[in-house]
């Protein structure tokens, strides 16, 4: 059974009706309503919208079920299904103007009634189908930016639409029903009568075809022919046009100016020669002189920032600091980054390259640490230092920290930290705000560490 369906009862005899509402809701269908009239019916019809409607013919009041099924039809495409006891031809003729699924005669069965509210269902859905893929094929062929024409076996034209009407200038009354020659074919394509038949016989074809508008004007298309076949049976042909007009006038502008390319080319082959020399000697000039700055700035880099040290690199937001440790990682030196900001950003930021990372926060994932978890995360250090001798260790979040653990405990980690890096020879870089501690809490942090001024960095090194 498919898709329980929702039934409109329409019946003026109201045992009778009671009768179909048991009936069909036995057979596992829905009773959305019930009417007495035509009027009702329609009403109901339109409020309700059900998938089926069992509509007696003879009703009370003036009209008749045929009546109301012919306002129901002109409104929305609903399965109809006839009930009547009467077999007169004359009333099922009438009945027949509004395509009815079905036509029941009482009494019947429930396996009749099963059956053709089934079959009700199956037909319309089968029928909406067909209607869309017709709609949805017109709507295709019509607004098509590209001619299309339908061939039919005896090469008369059956269809064109729009776009072929624009681009050739003729009417469709003008074209549909001709034979071949067509309005559109020169003189030359005449004579290639044959050689059309030819390519219409083949199962698909593509060719390109100078054609003439109206007008006179010259024109060429891609034409791709494909024979349609239903059951088996050759039906048409289905051809579409594609106007490469624009591209065979770009072709033969092209040829003309290739020639004209030729002679320049070996006119400026050897200024170019001479060009290029000279372009590598000032290249090889230019990789000198940026190889001898690039010495001067790791050889500055390497006084300032000596192995076993530990620098607190002062400035209210760490800027300074990135761009530092993003320069000394292009310079070859080994890092690992410990930050509050999310990594991600400071890649997008700051274009740090991908090193081992820790993300001081709550959050628990891989490569988090949180922020109280003071031991973990001088064992995540001490690991790379011990594997790292010489890297750089680049520390932005301390005041986080520290506002997470106390001072005294965030010192004791810095010292801890300074004694790992003595150990392995690594640098370790702290960015910090010294407006985040008071003078005396202060004093004691830059007493364990070198004190850097974010300014005399950028001079000496970044700018």
């Amino acid at each position: 059974m498919v898709k329980k369906a929702r039934v409109l009862i329409v019946e003026d005899e109201a045992l009778v009706a009671e009768d179909l509402k048991m009936a069909v809701a036995d057979l596992g269908y829905e009773v959305v309503g019930h009417a007495d009239s035509a009027e009702e019916a329609v009403k109901k019809a339109v409020k309700l919208k059900p998938d089926v409607i069992l509509m007696d013919i003879v009703l009370k009041g003036q009209k008749t079920g045929i009546d109301a099924s012919h306002e129901i039809k002109a409104q929305m495409d609903l399965p109809l299904i006839f009930l009547t006891a009467y077999t007169d031809i004359g009333l099922i003729d009438k009945a027949k103007s509004t395509e009815p699924y079905a036509y029941l005669v009482k009494p019947f069965q429930e396996r009749q009634l099963l059956a053709s509210i089934e079959m009700a269902m199956h037909k319309c859905q089968i029928e909406t189908r067909l209607k869309e893929s017709e709609e949805f094929s017109s709507s295709l062929q019509n607004n098509s930016p590209n001619p299309i024409l339908v061939i039919n076996p005896d090469n008369t034209i059956k269809y064109v639409n729009p776009a072929l009407e624009k681009l050739t200038g003729f009417s469709s009354n003008a074209i549909i029903g001709k034979k071949e020659p067509y309005p559109w074919w020169t003189k030359e394509t005449a004579k290639k009568r044959a050689a059309f038949k030819a390519a219409m016989r083949k199962r698909k074809t593509k060719r390109e075809v100078t054609y003439q508008k109206k007008t006179g004007e010259r024109f060429w298309v891609e034409i791709t022919t494909t024979p349609v076949e239903s059951n088996g049976k050759f039906k048409y042909y289905l051809v579409n046009w594609v106007d490469v007009s624009e591209r065979k006038q770009a072709e033969e502008a092209l040829q003309k100016a290739h020639g004209e390319l030729e002679l320049r080319v070996k006119e400026r082959t050897a200024e170019l020669e001479r060009s290029n020399e000279q372009l590598r000697t000032e290249i090889r000039e230019r990789e000198q002189a940026e190889q001898k700055v690039k010495n001067l700035e790791l050889s500055a880099l390497h006084k300032l920032f000596k192995q076993g040290k530990c620098y607190l690199l002062v400035e209210e937001k760490p800027d300074t600091c990135f761009k530092l440790f993003n320069k000394l990682i292009e310079y070859g030196f080994k890092g690992m980054l410990i930050s509050r900001i999310l990594p991600s950003q400071i890649q997008e930021e700051y274009n740090v390259k991908v090193i081992p990372t820790i993300w001081l926060t709550q959050v628990r994932e891989e490569n988090c640490i949180e922020p109280t978890n003071i031991t973990q995360l001088s064992i995540a250090v001490k690991g790379f230092a011990e594997k790292v001798v010489g890297g750089v260790i680049l520390l932005e979040g301390l005041e986080y920290l520290i506002v997470q653990n106390g001072f005294e405990v965030v010192l004791r980690f810095v010292q801890t930290m300074a004694d790992i890096v003595m150990i392995s020879k690594c640098r370790l870089i702290i960015s910090f705000d010294a407006q985040t501690l008071g003078e005396v809490e202060l004093h004691r942090l830059e007493r364990e560490l070198n004190v850097m001024n974010a300014n005399e960095v950028k001079v000496l090194i970044l700018d």
